[in-house]
């Protein structure tokens, strides 16, 4: 018989995927409210194909590269959940129809300041096929940058030399909330993507304790005004971004203009992760989904307070291996941050 306070949480993103039955004590009253869009299906190949044909604000990448002599294709790490080896093959399709060899395409992890991928993580976003076939760098944050010049904030903008030698821009990622520039995606696949250290280090500690950066906030984020003003910089052609399920499945995508693409993905992602709870409160429960933060407090910030208990997954860390270390860490909390109780799993 099926317990009624147990909620099965998803976990193991990129080691396995699985999932996780969490049990609630019988003395709580348990209600689970799903964000909007929750059980929405996942883009077939006609979905997939309309968004590429019907770019928003460019024409499309088959058009883009007409002419071009080598391309460079920006993908986001395993801290992101972006099935980006599901993507690929359209952006590919793209190229190979505007008679891009394989030779002229090379792609680069735009990890920002995070730790380098290793080959088995290039192969969990790419797949086998781009592996076999194309050349695949780890961004460099601390060498091989070149100088754009300051921002009109006055950060100094420096960029991956070897994306900025390529005549077409592509990047490759997913639109999620964010506790400093209201969302990811967009143009943070530049800064901090492919910035250097001092360009991303400037950005955010300059920048980050704005009153206008937090998760939600889009419109003034003066945070993400200077990473749109980067990848303006840059030169970024065109931005795939997709919407996804609690699943990693894509459930909407977004291709064009990195700023109006965004703005029309971030609009439909506030729809579907405002999702209602009974008498409007906000879910005494979360789950902290792949970062810091993700919970929806700013970890930074002294003035946005807990609301209600909530319950922390901590998922699996890059690196980490699962046979000898504890997969996830459980707190309970109370509205005022006093700890309730925690565990190991």
């Amino acid at each position: 018989m099926e317990k009624p306070n147990v909620v099965r949480l998803s976990q193991m993103e990129w080691y396995g995927d699985t999932e996780l039955d969490i049990d609630f004590p019988d003395s709580w009253d348990v209600t689970v409210c799903r964000m909007h869009g929750h059980d929405a299906p996942p883009l077939d190949d006609a979905g997939f194909r309309k968004a590429f044909a019907n770019p928003i604000g460019t024409r499309t990448i088959r058009e883009m590269a007409q002419g071009k002599k080598q391309v460079a294709i920006l993908f986001d790490d395993l801290s992101r959940s972006t099935p980006t080896a599901v993507m690929i093959p359209y952006v590919l399709e793209e190229l190979a129809a505007a008679g891009i060899p394989d030779d002229r395409i090379r792609f680069i992890a735009a990890i920002g300041a995070h730790g380098s991928m290793n080959g088995i993580d290039f192969r969990k976003k790419l797949g086998d096929d781009v592996m076999g076939r194309f050349l695949v760098y780890n961004h460099n944050p601390y060498e091989n940058c070149t100088p754009l010049g300051p921002s009109s904030r006055g950060i100094p903008v420096s960029i991956n030399s070897e994306f900025m030698s390529c005549d077409l821009k592509i990047g490759v990622g997913s639109i999620v909330p964010h506790p400093f520039s209201g969302y990811g995606g967009g143009s943070k696949i530049i800064l901090p993507g492919v910035a250097s250290i001092e360009t991303i280090d400037l950005n955010h500690t300059r920048l980050i304790l704005s009153p206008t950066t937090g998760i939600g906030k889009h419109d003034g984020n003066i945070l993400k005004q200077d990473m749109d003003e980067a990848a303006r910089m840059a030169g970024l052609d065109v931005k795939v971004d997709a919407i996804l399920s609690l699943k990693r499945e894509v459930t909407a995508l977004f291709v064009g203009d990195h700023r109006l693409r965004y703005r029309g993905g971030q609009l439909l992602l506030q729809g579907e992760r405002d999702g209602p709870c009974p008498g409007g409160i906000r879910p005494p429960v979360v789950q902290q989904g792949r970062r810091y933060g993700a919970a929806g407090r700013d970890p930074r910030r002294t003035d946005q307070p807990l609301l209600g208990s909530k319950l922390w997954q901590e998922p699996r860390r890059q690196g980490v291996d699962p046979q000898n270390e504890p997969a996830l860490q459980y707190q309970a909390v109370d509205r005022n941050g006093s700890l309730l109780g925690q565990s190991r799993r």
